[in-house]
């Protein structure tokens, strides 16, 4: 196939799992400061 095409695969692949990673990193930094990741305790933690 069109190698264009599978560059353009490659590179959304690879956003996608920066994004992925960014969000678990996001996720691990809450969790250990504040313990939990449960939307209505952070929003209770929150004031």
């Amino acid at each position: 196939s069109d190698p264009l095409v599978c560059v353009l695969i490659i590179i959304v692949l690879a956003i996608g799992g920066c994004i992925a990673a960014f969000g678990l990193a996001l996720a691990l930094a809450i969790y250990k400061r504040l313990g939990t990741l449960d939307a209505w305790e952070l929003r209770r933690l929150r004031g």
